[in-house]
């Protein structure tokens, strides 16, 4: 599992914008993460992008960990 943290930038694995087509070459950056632990070694980690070019420059997007990745 990919661990984000704040202020990283990241990129789209899917198309995730309402307001737009996210492209694999968008970029974002993580203001928010979340990780809920389930037990028995289960978690979720939930993260909030502010996508920063592309058609949805400006709108934040609440996305689980494997929708996302670190941007190289």
């Amino acid at each position: 599992m990919s661990t984000f943290k704040k202020n990283d930038l990241v990129r789209p694995t899917a198309v995730i914008c309402n307001h737009g087509v996210l492209a694999s070459h968008d970029l974002g950056q993580v203001l928010k993460t979340s990780t809920l632990d389930y037990g028995q070694g289960r978690t979720l980690q939930k993260v909030q992008v502010l996508w920063l070019t592309g058609d949805c420059v400006g709108v934040t997007s609440i996305l689980n960990y494997h929708e996302i990745k670190h941007a190289s």
